[in-house]
């Protein structure tokens, strides 16, 4: 029985790395296209957040978490707007 939960724990490691990993590629996506639309750095760091938020999904605070991104995003664009 323990060795399961050992193999299980490394398998659950191993996947958490590999969805860190694709996140964060998409993240760097994600930037650059930002950035060539016109968002400043402040602006990313509120996307940034709301990416994040929206990738890491929790049951308990979905739609809490989901209201917050997008507040997130809502700022982000508003400045954006305001400065244009």
């Amino acid at each position: 029985m323990r060795s399961g939960k050992k193999i299980q724990e490394i398998r659950r490691t191993l996947l958490e790395k590999q969805w860190e990993e694709s996140f964060m590629t998409k993240l760097e996506s994600m930037k650059e296209s930002w950035y060539d639309i016109g968002y400043n750095a402040e602006e990313i760091g509120y996307l940034e957040e709301a990416a994040a938020i929206f990738f890491a999904k929790n049951k308990e605070t979905y739609r809490e978490d989901k209201k917050e991104a997008k507040q997130l995003m809502k700022k982000a664009k508003d400045s954006l707007a305001s400065r244009k």
